[in-house]
C-alpha cells in the first residue's frame, strides 16, 4: 500500500518594501504614494527623508497614508566623537525607537559606528554590546526589533561590524531576542559563499536589504554601484529561496544606492519591474 505524504502548505508570500534611499530625490509623500501605485506591500523609512520634520509629523503622515512600515533606518554611531556626540547618538536612537513604535515599524536598522577613539576590541566587545542591550530593553516596550547591519565595501571604515560573522559574534554578546541582523544582499559580492551558508545565519535575520550589483573576476570584484534586482549578477533568487527554506518570514526591502539612478526623477517603471521580478520569484518557488 502506498503511503502518500501530507501535502505541504505553500509558503506565504514574503512582503516587499520600498526602501526610501532607492528614490533619494523623491519626497516622503511621493514615496508613500508609490507604495500603492507600484505594488509594494510596505515602506522602509529612511531618516534622510524627514530630518526636518518632528516625530509627530512623520507619524501623522504615515498613519494618514495607511502604508505599513517594514523598518526605520538609521541609528548608530555609538562610538563616535566625544561624550556629547555619543549622548546625542543615544538621544536620536531613543527618538527613533519611539517613532518606530508609533508607526508600527517591525525593526530599526543599526549601523554601529567604527571604533572611534576606542580600541576596536573594546568597541566591539564592550561598548557596542552594552549600548545595544540598553536599546533592546527600550525597543521591547514598543514591540520593536533591533537589526544590526554589517556594512560592506567602502563603508567598512564606518563600522566594526563588516560581515555576517562579525554580526553573529556581536549578537551572541548582546544576547537579546529582539536583536538580530539586517542582511544586505551586497555582501555576496565579496563573499559569494554566503548563499551556501544561509542555514548558519537565517535564524538571526530580521530584515533583508535587497540590492543587486555586477561582479567580475575570480576575486568577485564589484563593478559599479547598486542595481535593481535582476540587473546584476548576484544569486538573489537562490538566496531568497534558501532563506524561505530555513524559515525566514520577514520582509525584503528594496535598498538600491545608485547616484545615476537618483538623478532620474521617475523611478516608477524600475519599481514596477522589481515588484514583478519579486512576484515571479515567489511563484517559481511554489
Amino acid at each position: 500500500m502506498l503511503v502518500c505524504e501530507e501535502a505541504k502548505a505553500p509558503l506565504p508570500r514574503p512582503r516587499l518594501a520600498l526602501g526610501q534611499p532607492t528614490t533619494r530625490r523623491w519626497s516622503m509623500d511621493r514615496d508613500l504614494d508609490a507604495v500603492a501605485d507600484c505594488g509594494f506591500d510596505s515602506i522602509g523609512l529612511w531618516n534622510g527623508k524627514f530630518r526636518s520634520r518632528s516625530r509627530r509629523e512623520v507619524a501623522r503622515a504615515i498613519r494618514r497614508s495607511g502604508v505599513a512600515v517594514s523598518s526605520l533606518s538609521w541609528i548608530g554611531g555609538f562610538t563616535q566623537g566625544d561624550e556629547f556626540d555619543r549622548r546625542q547618538a543615544w538621544f536620536e536612537a531613543a527618538e527613533a525607537v519611539k517613532l518606530a513604535g508609533e508607526v508600527g515599524a517591525k525593526c530599526i536598522c543599526v549601523a554601529t559606528g567604527g571604533n572611534g577613539c576606542f580600541t576596536e576590541r573594546h568597541a566591539a566587545q564592550n561598548l557596542i554590546p552594552g549600548t545595544l542591550r540598553k536599546l533592546a530593553a527600550m525597543a521591547a516596550e514598543f514591540d520593536v526589533s533591533i537589526a544590526v547591519q554589517p556594512l560592506p565595501g567602502r563603508l567598512v571604515r564606518d563600522s566594526v561590524v563588516r560581515s555576517v560573522s562579525d554580526t553573529l559574534k556581536l549578537l551572541d554578546r548582546v544576547d537579546r531576542p529582539n536583536v538580530g541582523m539586517a542582511l544586505p544582499t551586497l555582501l555576496m559580492a565579496r563573499n559569494p559563499s554566503l548563499v551556501n551558508r544561509v542555514h548558519e545565519f537565517a535564524h538571526a535575520v530580521k530584515l533583508v536589504k535587497l540590492s543587486d550589483c555586477r561582479v567580475s573576476g575570480a576575486r568577485g570584484e564589484r563593478r559599479g554601484q547598486g542595481q535593481y534586482p535582476g540587473h546584476g549578477s548576484l544569486p538573489l533568487a537562490t538566496l531568497v529561496h534558501r532563506l524561505a527554506e530555513c524559515g525566514y518570514r520577514g520582509d525584503y526591502e528594496l535598498d538600491v544606492w545608485n547616484r545615476r539612478a537618483w538623478e532620474r526623477q521617475d523611478h516608477a517603471e524600475s519599481l514596477r519591474r522589481t515588484v514583478r521580478w519579486f512576484a515571479d520569484l515567489h511563484d517559481a518557488g511554489r
